[in-house]
């Protein structure tokens, strides 16, 4: 099986979940001694299209964010410029290799590997800064207009791989590492 027919396979079975009225009707007032897990399930998804799979869904920053109070040890803050990189867990490995199979699961994982590594070399040419994803829940702070945004980077119908531009004067930006280009990047950062 090719790689783009795995990817796509993939990403139309991330894209099933709820509709936004079951997502709406999960949500409970916020209590601060529930953990995460409790409040947020995983596989609560915003899904735009009810029913239709698109592949641009995946880095539409509406579909990261996230409305609850989150408990500070679920929470990676960043308020500097940033280009921030997200790779799966040891969790979504496990489920990866089931849903394709080990031999196909290897195939997309040393693709994804390889787009991921360009980007990163894009990235790293221009001197923007980057930094690992290392929590679950990401709040980036931008200062001059005190507005914050909390993304959850493990939300179901979400891509396993990417990157996340933010800029501190900007609205944060999900970044498909194949799509990469090094004027998205001198744009977004102002370089």
């Amino acid at each position: 099986m090719s790689y783009k027919k795995i990817l796509i396979t993939a990403l139309v079975l991330a894209s099933c979940g709820p509709s936004k009225k079951e997502i709406v009707s999960e949500l409970k007032p916020v209590d601060k001694t529930q953990s995460v897990s409790e409040v947020l399930p995983d596989s609560l998804v915003v899904d735009s299209t009810e029913g239709e799979y698109n592949y641009e869904d995946q880095f539409k920053l509406d579909n990261y964010l996230v409305y609850v109070n989150i408990d500070n040890n679920d929470l990676q803050e960043i308020s500097e410029s940033v280009a921030l990189l997200v790779y799966p867990t040891d969790v979504q490995i496990e489920e990866m290799k089931k849903e394709y199979g080990e031999e196909d699961f290897y195939t997309v994982a040393d693709d994804a590997s390889y787009y991921q590594g360009t980007a990163i070399g894009m990235i790293d040419s221009l001197g923007v800064n980057k930094m690992t994803a290392k929590k679950r829940f990401i709040r980036f702070k931008r200062q001059s207009e005190k507005s914050t945004w909390t993304l959850d980077i493990r939300k179901a119908g979400t891509a396993e791989w990417n990157i996340i531009f933010f800029h501190k004067d900007k609205d944060p930006e999900i970044i498909s590492a194949i799509d990469l280009t090094y004027e998205k990047i001198k744009s977004y950062f102002e370089l």
